[in-house]
């Protein structure tokens, strides 16, 4: 699966199918106080108006105050404000505009949960550009990202359990986009460049030696 991000700052598309083909599969819309992960009928949209609120609380304090105590502590409280609102705070998963389940992600978690007409999905990092899906603890895929952007191109080997297909490449864009999305003040090389991921304790190594029952690679 080849991923291009046609635009960093207002969204990327994505483009290949499992015949090989240059047809846009999903795109990701970037807007100031949201975000949406759309995927044929799927569509998840991100808030992003506590990013919005946290920004302009920085802003208030910059020019209130010429005092780098009170920068250093504004930044303590909106880093702490952030990471608790993520332990409770969750997107909701549409299909065909029903709400069918949602997605959860907390701060610098190794784990994505997502759930869908009741069913529990797990995407974890396994560090060095690895990750295994679970439905209900059950593993149905494991997935391994490219090492490198080129000219805006990445992409993704996955060995997935049939009849998964169409789950996983919405799987695919959410964790690309929390693992590897962009973030701000950060500038990548517009050519070329390395990407990672980490995980100091993996608590799953066993599912980096699963494979599919018959081989389904993308």
């Amino acid at each position: 699966m080849k991923i291009y991000r046609g635009d960093t700052l207002f969204g990327y598309k994505y483009y290949g199918s499992y015949y090989k083909s240059n047809n846009i599969l999903g795109i990701i819309k970037n807007k100031i106080y949201k975000k949406n992960i759309l995927y044929k009928k799927y569509n998840i949209c991100i808030y992003n108006l506590i990013n919005f609120i946290c920004i302009l609380f920085f802003v208030f304090t910059v020019f209130k105050t010429k005092n780098i105590f009170y920068y250093t502590l504004s930044l303590i409280i909106i880093f702490c404000f952030k990471l608790a609102y993520s332990h409770f705070s969750f997107s909701k998963v549409k299909e065909s505009n029903i709400v069918v389940g949602k997605m959860q992600y907390v701060m610098f978690s190794n784990t994505i949960n997502i759930t869908l007409n009741s069913v529990n999905y797990e995407i974890y990092s396994h560090g060095g550009n690895y990750f295994s899906i679970t439905q209900n603890n059950k593993q149905i895929a494991l997935i391994k990202a490219s090492d490198q952007i080129i000219a805006n191109e990445f992409s993704f080997s996955i060995d997935y359990q049939y009849p998964y297909s169409d789950l996983i490449i919405l799987f695919v864009m959410c964790l690309d986009n929390k693992f590897y999305g962009h973030k701000p003040g950060v500038k990548r090389n517009p050519i070329y460049s390395l990407v990672n991921t980490y995980n100091i304790c993996d608590r799953h190594k066993e599912r980096l030696f699963w494979k599919s029952e018959n081989n389904n690679m993308v």
